[in-house]
């Protein structure tokens, strides 16, 4: 913040919450990193106020069927278009915008993958899953 500040005070500086895309149990531990995240930034938000403006883009990013590409990581196109609802209502919030509704074009298009890497992701973390289980419940017979 000090070198963009340095370069220019009168930036405006947005800054977006983290999203969480997973779903399953490799979710529950993206929510718990992405909690995290979010509250340090709100933290700093507050302990900083003018400084960045945050965007809630994890609290508008709700839908994982609708919200997220195939790859399970990035926003969709309905996603992205949630995106810029929040920013652009951020921004009027703060009046450096006129309205909190994105002009859209041309509709976006979602591209399609594989989802490979979702599929790898999600099939380790139901592994770990299973394994933390299996050791919990083995866990008390050693003592």
């Amino acid at each position: 913040m000090g070198n963009i500040r340095a370069l220019n005070p009168d930036a405006a500086i947005l800054l977006q919450t983290i999203y969480n895309p997973q779903t399953r149990y490799v979710g529950e531990v993206y929510a718990q990193g992405a909690a995290r995240i979010n509250a340090k930034m709100r933290e700093y938000a507050q302990a900083n106020p003018g400084q960045i403006l945050l965007v809630d883009v994890a609290a508008a990013l709700t839908d994982s069927d609708r919200d997220f590409a195939e790859d399970r990581i990035h926003p969709s196109a309905a996603g992205n278009e949630k995106i810029a609802v929040e920013v652009l209502k951020t921004l009027k919030e703060n009046g450096l915008g006129e309205s909190a509704q994105p002009v859209i074009l041309v509709e976006g298009i979602d591209a399609r993958g594989t989802g490979g890497f979702t599929a790898f992701v999600n099939f380790y973390g139901t592994l770990l899953h299973i394994l933390a289980v299996i050791r919990n419940l083995f866990s008390g017979f050693g003592a």
